[in-house]
């Protein structure tokens, strides 16, 4: 195995740096001063924390977004069929 394998791709490689890189810059990771290094990788790991949580929030909030949009049309369309909204919803329940 060569160091080239053993490193990965390099496409992949810029990519997660990349990740890193603007999480340090948004989340302010490169300015923590911490006495102890226990503190320190612990801030570290909280900024990741909240990174990784806004980023499931975002999937999250696009995902009920789209079952908003869904809804709201499948509702739209009773109304202009003149289909009860209780009937249409009967089938779910």
């Amino acid at each position: 195995m060569t160091s080239e394998d053993s490193r990965g791709a390099p496409g992949k490689r810029n990519e997660i740096e990349g990740s890193f890189g603007t999480a340090k810059r948004v989340y302010r990771a490169n300015n923590i001063r911490a006495k102890l290094p226990n503190t320190g990788d612990a801030w570290t790991g909280m900024c990741y924390f909240v990174k990784n949580v806004m980023k499931f929030l975002r999937k999250l909030c696009h995902i009920l977004t789209e079952i908003w949009s869904i809804v709201s049309s499948f509702t739209y369309f009773c109304r202009q069929k003149g289909i009860s909204q209780e009937l249409a919803f009967s089938y779910f329940y």
